[in-house]
Protein backbone atom coordinates (compact mmCIF):
# COMPACT_ATOMS: atom_id res chain seq x y z
CA UNK A 1 0.00 0.00 0.00
CA UNK A 2 0.76 3.88 -0.57
CA UNK A 3 3.10 4.76 2.61
CA UNK A 4 1.55 8.64 1.94
CA UNK A 5 -0.86 9.60 4.81
CA UNK A 6 -3.43 10.22 1.39
CA UNK A 7 -2.94 6.72 0.61
CA UNK A 8 -4.26 4.99 3.56
CA UNK A 9 -7.85 6.86 3.09
CA UNK A 10 -9.28 5.60 0.25
CA UNK A 11 -12.47 5.60 0.93
CA UNK A 12 -13.02 8.90 3.08
CA UNK A 13 -11.38 10.15 -0.08
CA UNK A 14 -14.17 8.42 -2.88
CA UNK A 15 -16.50 9.92 -0.16
CA UNK A 16 -15.41 13.36 -0.22
CA UNK A 17 -15.03 13.39 -4.18
CA UNK A 18 -18.12 12.19 -4.44
CA UNK A 19 -19.92 14.88 -1.93
CA UNK A 20 -18.25 17.56 -3.47
CA UNK A 21 -19.09 16.48 -6.98
CA UNK A 22 -22.98 16.52 -6.02
CA UNK A 23 -22.72 19.49 -4.43
CA UNK A 24 -21.24 21.15 -6.87
CA UNK A 25 -23.60 19.75 -9.33
CA UNK A 26 -26.50 20.77 -6.72
CA UNK A 27 -25.48 24.80 -7.73
CA UNK A 28 -26.69 24.16 -10.82
CA UNK A 29 -29.42 21.59 -10.24
CA UNK A 30 -31.90 21.45 -7.45
CA UNK A 31 -31.50 18.52 -5.90
CA UNK A 32 -33.90 15.97 -5.97
CA UNK A 33 -36.08 15.22 -2.74
CA UNK A 34 -36.17 11.40 -2.67
CA UNK A 35 -36.41 8.73 -0.19
CA UNK A 36 -33.56 7.76 2.00
CA UNK A 37 -30.31 4.77 7.45
CA UNK A 38 -25.78 2.51 9.04
CA UNK A 39 -23.46 0.56 10.13
CA UNK A 40 -21.71 -2.02 11.14
CA UNK A 41 -23.14 -5.68 11.39
CA UNK A 42 -22.72 -8.33 13.72
CA UNK A 43 -24.50 -11.59 14.48
CA UNK A 44 -26.62 -12.46 17.45
CA UNK A 45 -25.36 -14.29 20.68
CA UNK A 46 -25.88 -14.54 24.26
CA UNK A 47 -24.09 -13.46 26.86
CA UNK A 48 -23.50 -13.55 30.61
CA UNK A 49 -25.15 -10.06 32.26
CA UNK A 50 -24.11 -8.59 35.43
CA UNK A 51 -27.97 -8.21 36.41
CA UNK A 52 -30.50 -10.05 36.48
CA UNK A 53 -33.14 -8.55 33.53
CA UNK A 54 -32.45 -8.99 30.03
CA UNK A 55 -31.90 -6.55 27.38
CA UNK A 56 -31.97 -6.52 23.72
CA UNK A 57 -29.25 -5.66 22.24
CA UNK A 58 -29.21 -4.16 18.41
CA UNK A 59 -25.90 -2.63 16.63
CA UNK A 60 -26.39 -1.00 13.45
CA UNK A 61 -30.29 -3.00 13.47
CA UNK A 62 -29.03 -6.20 14.46
CA UNK A 63 -30.62 -7.86 17.70
CA UNK A 64 -28.66 -9.67 20.34
CA UNK A 65 -29.54 -11.37 23.32
CA UNK A 66 -28.07 -9.64 26.67
CA UNK A 67 -27.72 -10.86 29.86
CA UNK A 68 -27.71 -7.72 31.72
CA UNK A 69 -25.35 -4.91 32.65
CA UNK A 70 -26.55 -1.56 32.63
CA UNK A 71 -24.79 1.60 30.90
CA UNK A 72 -24.33 4.67 33.45
CA UNK A 73 -26.15 7.67 32.64
CA UNK A 74 -24.31 10.48 34.41
CA UNK A 75 -21.44 12.03 32.88
CA UNK A 76 -17.82 10.04 33.14
CA UNK A 77 -14.93 11.83 33.60
CA UNK A 78 -13.67 13.82 30.14
CA UNK A 79 -14.57 16.78 28.07
CA UNK A 80 -17.51 16.76 25.81
CA UNK A 81 -19.02 19.30 24.19
CA UNK A 82 -22.61 17.95 23.04
CA UNK A 83 -25.79 19.70 24.55
CA UNK A 84 -29.36 17.41 24.97
CA UNK A 85 -32.73 18.34 24.57
CA UNK A 86 -35.58 16.39 26.77
CA UNK A 87 -37.49 13.32 26.64
CA UNK A 88 -40.15 15.12 25.53
CA UNK A 89 -39.48 16.72 22.47
CA UNK A 90 -40.40 16.98 18.61
CA UNK A 91 -40.60 14.86 16.11
CA UNK A 92 -37.63 13.93 14.96
CA UNK A 93 -36.07 14.53 18.77
CA UNK A 94 -32.44 15.54 19.17
CA UNK A 95 -30.78 13.07 21.34
CA UNK A 96 -27.55 15.26 21.40
CA UNK A 97 -26.45 17.85 19.42
CA UNK A 98 -22.94 19.58 18.98
CA UNK A 99 -20.89 16.64 18.89
CA UNK A 100 -18.24 16.39 16.52
CA UNK A 101 -18.89 14.40 13.23
CA UNK A 102 -20.30 10.65 14.58
CA UNK A 103 -19.47 8.09 12.43
CA UNK A 104 -20.81 4.54 14.23
CA UNK A 105 -23.90 4.11 16.40
CA UNK A 106 -24.54 1.22 18.36
CA UNK A 107 -27.91 0.74 20.76
CA UNK A 108 -28.95 -1.85 23.74
CA UNK A 109 -32.16 -1.52 25.63
CA UNK A 110 -31.20 1.29 28.28
CA UNK A 111 -28.70 3.06 26.01
CA UNK A 112 -27.19 4.30 22.98
CA UNK A 113 -22.87 4.18 22.18
CA UNK A 114 -21.25 6.30 19.24
CA UNK A 115 -18.14 7.29 18.10
CA UNK A 116 -16.84 10.88 17.04
CA UNK A 117 -14.34 10.72 14.29
CA UNK A 118 -12.62 14.08 15.66
CA UNK A 119 -12.48 17.47 13.38
CA UNK A 120 -11.14 15.18 10.24
CA UNK A 121 -8.98 12.33 9.59
CA UNK A 122 -5.71 12.47 10.85
CA UNK A 123 -6.32 14.57 14.12
CA UNK A 124 -6.69 13.12 17.37
CA UNK A 125 -9.65 14.47 18.90
CA UNK A 126 -12.39 11.53 18.36
CA UNK A 127 -14.37 9.96 21.19
CA UNK A 128 -16.49 7.67 22.48
CA UNK A 129 -19.36 8.07 24.16
CA UNK A 130 -22.92 6.99 25.09
CA UNK A 131 -25.73 7.91 26.85
CA UNK A 132 -29.56 6.85 27.89
CA UNK A 133 -31.94 6.29 24.62
CA UNK A 134 -34.25 9.10 26.04
CA UNK A 135 -31.55 11.76 26.08
CA UNK A 136 -27.89 12.70 27.63
CA UNK A 137 -29.38 14.72 30.39
CA UNK A 138 -26.60 16.54 31.32
CA UNK A 139 -24.29 15.54 29.14
CA UNK A 140 -23.18 12.08 27.84
CA UNK A 141 -20.75 9.67 29.14
CA UNK A 142 -17.29 9.65 27.87
CA UNK A 143 -15.51 6.39 27.29
CA UNK A 144 -12.88 7.62 26.29
CA UNK A 145 -11.51 11.24 24.50
CA UNK A 146 -7.89 12.08 22.46
CA UNK A 147 -8.37 9.28 20.12
CA UNK A 148 -7.13 9.41 16.33
CA UNK A 149 -10.39 8.65 14.71
CA UNK A 150 -12.18 5.81 15.93
CA UNK A 151 -14.90 5.39 13.46
CA UNK A 152 -16.60 1.93 13.96
CA UNK A 153 -18.52 0.42 16.78
CA UNK A 154 -20.33 -2.33 17.96
CA UNK A 155 -21.36 -3.89 21.26
CA UNK A 156 -22.86 -6.44 23.16
CA UNK A 157 -24.53 -4.81 26.01
CA UNK A 158 -22.04 -5.49 28.28
CA UNK A 159 -19.09 -4.44 26.56
CA UNK A 160 -18.18 -1.84 23.37
CA UNK A 161 -15.66 -2.32 20.87
CA UNK A 162 -14.03 0.56 18.55
CA UNK A 163 -11.49 0.98 15.79
CA UNK A 164 -9.24 3.92 16.02
CA UNK A 165 -8.60 4.47 12.14
CA UNK A 166 -5.97 6.54 12.36
CA UNK A 167 -3.90 5.43 15.16
CA UNK A 168 -4.70 1.53 14.90
CA UNK A 169 -5.89 -0.68 17.13
CA UNK A 170 -8.80 -2.62 18.33
CA UNK A 171 -10.51 -1.23 21.79
CA UNK A 172 -12.66 -2.51 24.16
CA UNK A 173 -14.30 -0.54 27.14
CA UNK A 174 -17.25 -2.41 29.77
CA UNK A 175 -21.03 -0.37 29.68
CA UNK A 176 -19.92 0.72 32.80
CA UNK A 177 -16.76 2.64 32.08
CA UNK A 178 -13.33 1.60 32.29
CA UNK A 179 -12.02 4.76 33.59
CA UNK A 180 -11.11 6.37 30.45
CA UNK A 181 -8.35 3.52 29.80
CA UNK A 182 -9.78 1.13 27.11
CA UNK A 183 -8.49 -2.45 26.89
CA UNK A 184 -6.56 -2.92 23.66
CA UNK A 185 -7.95 -6.36 22.03
CA UNK A 186 -6.07 -6.48 19.04
CA UNK A 187 -3.48 -4.02 16.97
CA UNK A 188 -4.53 -3.10 13.81
CA UNK A 189 -3.43 -0.92 11.07
CA UNK A 190 -6.57 1.03 9.67
CA UNK A 191 -9.60 -0.79 11.19
CA UNK A 192 -13.08 0.42 9.44
CA UNK A 193 -15.87 -1.69 9.29
CA UNK A 194 -16.39 -4.29 12.96
CA UNK A 195 -18.58 -7.16 13.59
CA UNK A 196 -18.69 -9.64 16.58
CA UNK A 197 -19.84 -12.91 17.31
CA UNK A 198 -19.59 -15.03 20.79
CA UNK A 199 -16.18 -15.49 20.55
CA UNK A 200 -14.17 -13.27 17.84
CA UNK A 201 -14.32 -9.43 16.55
CA UNK A 202 -13.91 -9.38 12.88
CA UNK A 203 -12.35 -6.14 11.29
CA UNK A 204 -11.80 -4.73 7.88
CA UNK A 205 -8.21 -3.48 7.22
CA UNK A 206 -8.67 -0.63 4.68
CA UNK A 207 -4.71 0.03 4.54
CA UNK A 208 -4.91 -3.16 2.42
CA UNK A 209 -8.11 -4.64 1.90
CA UNK A 210 -7.91 -7.21 4.38
CA UNK A 211 -10.26 -8.60 7.05
CA UNK A 212 -9.21 -10.02 10.08
CA UNK A 213 -10.34 -11.47 13.50
CA UNK A 214 -9.03 -11.85 17.35
CA UNK A 215 -10.59 -13.11 20.35
CA UNK A 216 -12.48 -10.43 22.24
CA UNK A 217 -10.94 -10.92 25.24
CA UNK A 218 -7.79 -9.97 23.78
CA UNK A 219 -4.44 -10.59 26.16
CA UNK A 220 -2.13 -13.42 23.67
CA UNK A 221 -4.18 -13.17 20.84
CA UNK A 222 -3.89 -9.39 20.92
CA UNK A 223 -0.72 -9.77 18.43
CA UNK A 224 0.22 -7.74 15.41
CA UNK A 225 -2.74 -7.88 12.74
CA UNK A 226 -1.51 -10.24 10.63
CA UNK A 227 -1.38 -13.06 12.74
CA UNK A 228 -5.43 -12.57 12.68
CA UNK A 229 -5.66 -12.55 8.81
CA UNK A 230 -9.23 -14.17 7.64
CA UNK A 231 -8.60 -12.55 3.93
CA UNK A 232 -6.83 -10.45 2.01
CA UNK A 233 -7.95 -8.85 -1.15
CA UNK A 234 -5.44 -7.22 -2.42
CA UNK A 235 -3.53 -3.79 -2.45
CA UNK A 236 -5.38 -0.31 -2.93
CA UNK A 237 -5.32 0.22 -6.61
CA UNK A 238 -5.42 -3.48 -7.22
CA UNK A 239 -8.89 -4.05 -5.75
CA UNK A 240 -11.71 -1.84 -5.11
CA UNK A 241 -11.84 -0.57 -1.14
CA UNK A 242 -12.88 -2.98 1.56
CA UNK A 243 -15.66 -1.54 3.81
CA UNK A 244 -17.47 -3.48 6.21
CA UNK A 245 -18.49 -6.92 7.50
CA UNK A 246 -21.05 -9.21 8.58
CA UNK A 247 -20.44 -12.65 10.11
CA UNK A 248 -23.02 -15.86 10.59
CA UNK A 249 -21.79 -18.99 12.07
CA UNK A 250 -20.41 -20.26 9.14
CA UNK A 251 -18.85 -16.86 7.22
CA UNK A 252 -18.27 -13.75 6.89
CA UNK A 253 -19.80 -11.08 4.34
CA UNK A 254 -17.60 -8.26 3.24
CA UNK A 255 -19.08 -5.51 0.90
CA UNK A 256 -16.37 -2.74 -0.94
CA UNK A 257 -16.77 0.76 -2.52
CA UNK A 258 -18.40 -0.77 -5.61
CA UNK A 259 -20.94 -2.42 -3.58
CA UNK A 260 -19.10 -5.98 -4.02
CA UNK A 261 -20.14 -8.68 -2.10
CA UNK A 262 -17.45 -11.24 -1.00
CA UNK A 263 -18.07 -14.69 0.97
CA UNK A 264 -15.40 -16.13 2.98
CA UNK A 265 -15.76 -19.09 5.18
CA UNK A 266 -14.74 -18.66 8.66
CA UNK A 267 -13.02 -22.44 8.55
CA UNK A 268 -11.00 -21.50 5.53
CA UNK A 269 -11.60 -22.43 1.82
CA UNK A 270 -12.47 -21.00 -1.47
CA UNK A 271 -13.37 -16.77 -1.22
CA UNK A 272 -16.95 -16.51 -3.56
CA UNK A 273 -18.19 -13.48 -5.38
CA UNK A 274 -21.24 -13.53 -4.58
CA UNK A 275 -22.38 -9.78 -6.26
CA UNK A 276 -20.76 -7.60 -8.37
CA UNK A 277 -21.45 -3.77 -7.87
CA UNK A 278 -21.61 -1.46 -11.00
CA UNK A 279 -20.28 1.78 -9.09
CA UNK A 280 -16.58 1.23 -10.79
CA UNK A 281 -15.40 2.45 -7.15
CA UNK A 282 -16.90 5.52 -6.86
CA UNK A 283 -19.09 4.68 -4.13
CA UNK A 284 -18.64 5.37 -0.50
CA UNK A 285 -18.40 3.23 3.12
CA UNK A 286 -21.33 1.31 2.20
CA UNK A 287 -22.47 -1.21 4.98
CA UNK A 288 -23.85 -4.38 4.63
CA UNK A 289 -26.80 -6.12 7.03
CA UNK A 290 -27.50 -9.77 7.85
CA UNK A 291 -30.84 -10.64 8.07
CA UNK A 292 -32.87 -14.00 7.29
CA UNK A 293 -33.54 -13.13 4.16
CA UNK A 294 -30.00 -12.96 2.91
CA UNK A 295 -27.84 -9.43 2.63
CA UNK A 296 -29.13 -5.96 2.64
CA UNK A 297 -26.84 -3.23 0.84
CA UNK A 298 -26.86 0.27 -0.90
CA UNK A 299 -25.06 0.81 -4.23
CA UNK A 300 -23.76 3.66 -5.87
CA UNK A 301 -27.56 3.29 -8.26
CA UNK A 302 -29.71 5.01 -5.64
CA UNK A 303 -30.72 1.80 -4.32
CA UNK A 304 -30.90 -0.47 -1.26
CA UNK A 305 -30.60 -4.54 -2.55
CA UNK A 306 -31.08 -7.89 -0.62
CA UNK A 307 -28.26 -10.48 -2.06
CA UNK A 308 -28.67 -14.35 -1.41
CA UNK A 309 -26.32 -15.38 0.44
CA UNK A 310 -25.74 -18.79 -1.76
CA UNK A 311 -25.98 -17.19 -4.63
CA UNK A 312 -25.68 -13.77 -4.46
CA UNK A 313 -28.38 -12.88 -6.65
CA UNK A 314 -29.74 -9.39 -6.03
CA UNK A 315 -32.86 -8.22 -5.74
CA UNK A 316 -33.26 -4.02 -5.65
CA UNK A 317 -35.61 -3.40 -3.14
CA UNK A 318 -35.92 0.66 -2.83
CA UNK A 319 -34.95 3.16 -5.52
CA UNK A 320 -34.64 6.60 -6.62
CA UNK A 321 -32.05 7.28 -3.41
CA UNK A 322 -29.07 9.35 -3.95
CA UNK A 323 -26.86 7.62 -1.28
CA UNK A 324 -27.60 4.55 0.88
CA UNK A 325 -24.66 4.59 2.77
CA UNK A 326 -26.21 2.70 5.38
CA UNK A 327 -29.04 0.04 5.61
CA UNK A 328 -30.38 -1.30 9.09
CA UNK A 329 -33.12 -4.09 9.88
CA UNK A 330 -35.99 -4.40 12.70
CA UNK A 331 -36.38 -7.98 13.41
CA UNK A 332 -39.83 -7.32 15.40
CA UNK A 333 -41.25 -6.28 11.91
CA UNK A 334 -38.94 -7.04 9.37
CA UNK A 335 -38.99 -3.12 7.89
CA UNK A 336 -36.33 -2.43 6.22
CA UNK A 337 -34.32 1.03 7.42
CA UNK A 338 -31.21 3.39 5.55
CA UNK A 339 -30.10 6.74 5.87
CA UNK A 340 -29.43 8.19 2.47
CA UNK A 341 -26.65 10.63 2.98
CA UNK A 342 -28.21 13.06 0.44
CA UNK A 343 -26.62 14.78 -2.56
CA UNK A 344 -23.43 16.81 -0.80
CA UNK A 345 -25.46 20.13 0.39
CA UNK A 346 -25.22 18.70 3.80
CA UNK A 347 -28.67 19.39 4.13
CA UNK A 348 -30.89 16.95 1.78
CA UNK A 349 -30.34 13.55 3.92
CA UNK A 350 -33.40 11.36 4.25
CA UNK A 351 -34.12 8.71 6.89
CA UNK A 352 -36.46 5.88 5.14
CA UNK A 353 -38.17 2.85 5.56
CA UNK A 354 -39.94 0.09 3.63
CA UNK A 355 -41.61 -3.29 3.90
CA UNK A 356 -39.22 -6.04 3.79
CA UNK A 357 -40.48 -6.29 0.15
CA UNK A 358 -39.45 -2.73 -0.62
CA UNK A 359 -43.13 -1.71 -0.45
CA UNK A 360 -44.70 1.20 1.64
CA UNK A 361 -41.64 3.46 1.24
CA UNK A 362 -41.74 5.93 3.76
CA UNK A 363 -39.35 8.88 4.83
CA UNK A 364 -39.34 8.88 8.53
CA UNK A 365 -37.66 12.18 8.47
CA UNK A 366 -35.84 14.67 5.73
CA UNK A 367 -33.83 17.72 5.24
CA UNK A 368 -31.08 15.64 7.33
CA UNK A 369 -27.49 16.95 7.95
CA UNK A 370 -25.72 13.87 6.31
CA UNK A 371 -26.98 11.22 7.76
CA UNK A 372 -24.59 8.34 8.34
CA UNK A 373 -25.80 5.84 10.35
CA UNK A 374 -28.93 3.80 11.86
CA UNK A 375 -30.13 1.41 14.76
CA UNK A 376 -33.28 0.07 15.31
CA UNK A 377 -34.22 -0.29 18.74
CA UNK A 378 -37.75 -0.64 20.83
CA UNK A 379 -40.23 1.54 19.37
CA UNK A 380 -37.77 3.99 17.76
CA UNK A 381 -35.24 4.84 14.87
CA UNK A 382 -31.75 6.65 15.92
CA UNK A 383 -29.53 8.02 12.99
CA UNK A 384 -26.21 9.92 13.37
CA UNK A 385 -26.02 13.29 11.42
CA UNK A 386 -22.22 14.41 10.16
CA UNK A 387 -23.23 17.68 10.47
CA UNK A 388 -22.60 20.78 8.65
CA UNK A 389 -21.02 20.15 5.07
CA UNK A 390 -18.00 23.16 4.69
CA UNK A 391 -18.24 23.52 0.82
CA UNK A 392 -14.64 25.71 0.70
CA UNK A 393 -12.64 23.44 2.59
CA UNK A 394 -13.98 20.39 2.25
CA UNK A 395 -14.83 18.86 5.36
CA UNK A 396 -17.41 18.70 8.09
CA UNK A 397 -17.74 21.54 10.29
CA UNK A 398 -16.58 20.54 13.93
CA UNK A 399 -19.34 20.12 16.46
CA UNK A 400 -21.96 20.32 14.37
CA UNK A 401 -22.77 16.39 14.15
CA UNK A 402 -26.12 15.29 16.05
CA UNK A 403 -28.10 11.79 17.12
CA UNK A 404 -31.70 12.20 16.84
CA UNK A 405 -34.48 9.23 17.43
CA UNK A 406 -38.00 8.87 15.84
CA UNK A 407 -40.84 6.42 15.91
CA UNK A 408 -40.31 3.43 13.60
Amino acid sequence: CESSFAGRLPSFMARLRRTALLAASALVVPAVACSSILGIQDRSLDTQGGDAATSDVTVDGMPHVDGGSDSPATDGPGTDSGTTDSPACANPCPVITAINRPEGIATDSKNIYWTELGDTFGTSNGAVKGCPLAGCGSGPTVYANGLPNPASIVSDGQTIYWGNYTGGGVFACAVSGCAMSPRLVANANDPWGLAIDATYIYWVDQSNNTLHRAIRTGGADAAAASDNLLWDAGPPGMSFNSNYVAVDDASAYLIDDNSDLFKIPLAGGTVQLLFTGGGGGSGANWNVVLEPSGLLFGDVSGQVLRANTTTGVATPLVSMLQDPEAVGFDPATGDIYWADLGGGTGTDGIIGRAHSDGSMKTNLATSQQSPIAVAIQGGSVFWANHGTWDATNMVFMPNTGAIYSAPK
